[in-house]
């Protein structure tokens, strides 16, 4: 496995810093700027691949609206109890928090061993490179969003929009324990630069089953 390539570190802590990138095949000897972090038990860099936020944004102006009208509503009903009031709000600040907040601060991330999909903090998954046989691109995919799977199918899907997705085909099943833990043998997800993480994934021997759809 060729492995990913990396330059000097510019910046190494604990925090998330910018390291350059050089792969020839893909950049044409020119270094690129990538944002990763380095885990200093591993001595890995992760490289961190966004995927949309627009999805969570919307869920957090919903919450928001919802933490407004939810109070007023029951004020408004007349006889709600303090405690019952103060659960609710702590209830939906506690979704926001969870699913609106949380996922825009998340990313993938890939290394030399593992892709990981991470989604808020309630969904993450690492997919050893070793176990991906292919990737490809599809321009549509189902109208759900979100973490999800058919009961009967071994597809799951991680995706925040409809449309410019990445399909990755495992080797074997793999059993997702954020996910109910779903047997699957492929995983749907999106990023903000698909051609990028497939590039990647090409450079550690992966190979991509539709190359036209790289571009």
């Amino acid at each position: 496995m060729a492995g990913l390539h990396y330059g000097s570190i510019v910046r190494a802590n604990r925090s998330p810093f910018n390291i350059v990138f050089l792969n020839p095949e893909l950049d044409n000897m020119r270094a690129k700027w990538i944002t990763g972090r380095f885990d200093y038990n591993s001595g890995m860099v992760y490289e961190r691949i966004p995927y949309g936020r627009q999805q969570f944004a919307l869920n957090l102006l919903l919450f928001l609206i919802l933490l407004v009208l939810a109070p007023l509503v029951l004020i408004s009903i007349g006889g709600t109890d303090v405690l019952v009031l103060a659960g609710l709000l702590g209830l939906i600040i506690l979704l926001i928090l969870v699913f609106a907040v949380s996922p825009m601060i998340t990313t993938h991330e890939i290394n030399d061993r593992s892709l990981i999909l991470r989604q808020g903090l309630y969904f993450r998954a690492e997919i050893p490179l070793r176990n991906i046989s292919s990737v490809r691109r599809i321009d549509t995919g189902p109208r759900r969003t979100g973490i999800w799977f058919r009961t009967f199918g071994s597809v799951l899907y991680v995706t925040t929009r409809r449309y410019d997705l990445v399909e990755v085909e495992l080797r074997n099943q793999q059993r997702f324990g954020w996910a109910f833990w779903k047997r699957a043998d492929t995983v749907v997800f999106d990023t903000v630069d698909n051609p990028g993480l497939i590039g990647r994934m090409e450079a550690a021997g992966i190979t991509p089953s539709s190359p036209a759809l790289r571009s």
